[in-house]
């Protein structure tokens, strides 16, 4: 029998967090749109590490991704950007 479902991975729940089932203290989405890679829903006790960036920048990387656009809110206003990953 043959199957009519065809599955992808279309997004990524990403918390910051000492270890699983740890309390986290950040959190934010990686979602694949028509083929792009966007990061979303950043939310943050304290802003996000270099390393943080580093961190994420890895996982997009290794999803097939050399940039993602970022959208973010400062001051009250929605900001997109794009990053290429190194």
């Amino acid at each position: 029998m043959s199957s009519k479902w065809l599955f992808k991975v279309s997004e990524v729940e990403c918390i910051r967090a000492d270890s699983y089932g740890e309390p986290y203290d950040a959190m934010l989405t990686i979602k694949v749109v028509n083929g792009e890679c966007h990061v979303v829903r950043l939310l943050a006790k304290v802003d996000p590490t270099r390393d943080d960036y580093r961190e994420i920048e890895g996982k997009i990387k290794s999803m097939g991704f050399s940039q993602y656009t970022i959208s973010r809110n400062e001051n009250g206003t929605l900001v997109n950007s794009v990053r290429f990953v190194c």
